[in-house]
């Protein structure tokens, strides 16, 4: 037995595309990058970001700009902080942070006023004879 020979049309037959030499064949979702670079600024630092928006609960954890509220990682442009900002989930969070700021100081507070008074400074170890 011999293998069968290749037909000539398909060598002669191309299926055209709209792909330009550039362009990779990747499909991607329109009005979103792939890339992360597209919300990091290279020449802004995070904690540069962290005091321009210093009334928000950014840190900066491991070099990069996070959002401890929303416990979520941010770029370092100032218009996507911006909208992250204005954003419903950041709000309602920010909101949540601060009634349990609020709680656990009033629990803190009520425990040094329990300890001033039942345990005034240098009544917990007796004197020395």
């Amino acid at each position: 037995f011999q293998p069968p020979k290749p037909a000539e049309i398909s060598r002669k037959r191309s299926i055209p595309s709209n792909l330009t030499p550039g362009n990779s064949a990747k499909r991607s979702c329109p009005g979103r990058s792939d890339e992360k670079s597209s919300s990091f600024v290279p020449g802004v630092s995070p904690t540069k970001r962290v005091s321009e928006f210093s009334d928000e609960c950014l840190t900066v954890d491991a070099g990069k700009l996070f959002c401890s509220c929303c416990r979520e990682e941010l770029g370092t442009k100032k218009s996507s902080i911006t909208a992250h900002i204005k954003s419903m989930k950041h709000q309602k969070a920010k909101e949540r942070k601060g009634k349990k700021e609020d709680e656990s100081q009033t629990i803190t507070g009520h425990l040094r006023n329990y300890v001033t008074k039942y345990h005034p400074v240098g009544e917990n170890l007796p004197e020395r004879t």
